[in-house]
C-alpha cells in the first residue's frame, strides 16, 4: 500500500478534535470548509453525512463535485477517547479490500497534535499527493472548528 501522512497541530484539545470528528452535526459543518479548503475547486456543498461512531459502526458522507454526487464510506475498527480513531474508507463499497485511515491525536502544549495515515491501495497510489491535501485540509478544518466552539486547551 502507499501512505499519504500529515502532521498538524491544531488549537483543539485532544478530546474536542475527537469528539468534533466523530459528531455528525459537526462533521456537516466544518465538511464544507475542508473541501473547500483542498483548493481542487470544490464548492464544498454537502448532500449526506451520516455516522454511526463506534467500533463496527460506519459512516457515509457525500458532496457535490462537477455536478455529480460523490460518496465516500467506510466502517470505525478502533476507536480510543481522545486518542485515537482508526476507518476503513473508501470511495466504492464493492472493493473488497478498503483504504486504512489511522489518526492519532497527542497533547501539544497549545492544542493537539494529530498525526494522520491514510494506506492507500496501489490503484490508487496516483492520488497520494491529493490524499495528503485531503487530510491536511480535515485535520485542520476539524481543529479550527472544534476550538472555536469552545475546546481549545487553553
Amino acid at each position: 500500500m502507499v501512505k499519504a501522512t500529515v502532521s498538524i497541530q491544531t488549537p483543539a484539545s485532544n478530546d474536542a478534535f475527537y469528539e468534533t470528528w466523530l459528531n455528525a452535526d459537526d462533521l456537516r459543518q466544518w465538511l464544507g470548509e475542508a473541501l473547500r479548503g483542498m483548493n481542487y475547486g470544490l464548492s464544498g456543498e454537502r448532500v449526506r453525512v451520516e455516522l454511526d461512531p463506534r467500533v463496527g459502526g460506519s459512516f457515509y458522507y457525500s458532496d457535490m463535485r462537477d455536478g455529480q454526487e460523490t460518496p465516500h464510506w467506510g466502517t470505525f475498527l478502533e476507536l480510543v477517547l481522545g486518542k485515537r480513531v482508526v476507518f476503513t474508507g473508501f470511495p466504492d463499497d464493492t472493493q473488497p479490500v478498503k483504504s486504512l485511515v489511522t489518526i492519532d491525536i497527542e497533547d501539544h502544549e497549545q492544542g493537539s497534535l494529530v498525526k494522520s495515515l491514510h494506506d492507500l491501495l496501489p490503484e490508487w497510489s496516483e492520488f497520494a499527493e491529493q490524499t495528503n491535501v485531503g487530510l491536511e485540509s480535515t485535520v485542520k478544518a476539524c481543529g479550527a472548528f472544534a476550538a472555536a466552539r469552545g475546546g481549545s486547551s487553553e
